[in-house]
């Protein structure tokens, strides 16, 4: 077992040292090229899917996608969850839309993953875009992942400090 934990551990530092060689820093006027961790892309296609089924108003997916306790919560309503009939109704009656999701985490837990991601949802009527911090909790179960609990706020530069984070934008090192 201690065989396997240290294989896997130097595994995990030799791959973060190659990625940490292969990152050039902006001041020298190259970019850094995000890599996508197999968690980043399995999620990234579950919410595609999730998207999908919005969009295609398929009660089908959705039941396959939603655990059947699933809540959503925001910030605006934090003691008034949305529950998972309120949702796919309120879904299902916005406009169809097109959107992106930038700047992906993935927390594996073993059984939970917390995914977080800046989504951008173009209006198709005003082609504005709006954005939103989301944060789904997503539960494996037998057939699957499903989204049990999806955290959501608007991803806009407001007049209340957050706690813990620096009134200047903050230059925290990115883990890759």
């Amino acid at each position: 077992m201690r065989r396997i934990l240290f294989l896997a551990l130097l595994s995990v530092t030799s791959v973060s040292m190659l990625s940490m060689s292969a990152v050039v820093s902006a001041e020298e006027g190259v970019a850094r090229i995000p890599t996508v961790t197999r968690l980043v892309s399995l999620f990234s296609q579950l919410e595609d899917e999730l998207g999908g089924a919005v969009n295609n108003r398929s009660k089908t997916t959705l039941s396959k996608l939603l655990s059947d306790d699933f809540e959503m919560r925001t910030g605006a309503m934090p003691g008034n969850p949305i529950p998972r009939a309120a949702w796919i109704a309120q879904s299902f009656d916005e406009p169809k839309s097109s959107s992106t999701r930038e700047q992906m985490a993935v927390h594996d837990f073993g059984k939970i993953a917390i995914v977080s991601f800046l989504w951008k949802i173009k209006d198709p009527k005003s082609k504005m875009a709006r954005a939103v911090f989301v944060v789904d909790t997503w539960r494996r179960e037998a057939g699957g992942w499903q989204l049990a609990i999806r955290y959501a706020g608007p991803a806009t530069q407001g007049d209340h400090p957050i706690p813990g984070l620096p009134a200047a934008k903050p230059a925290f090192e990115k883990k890759e």
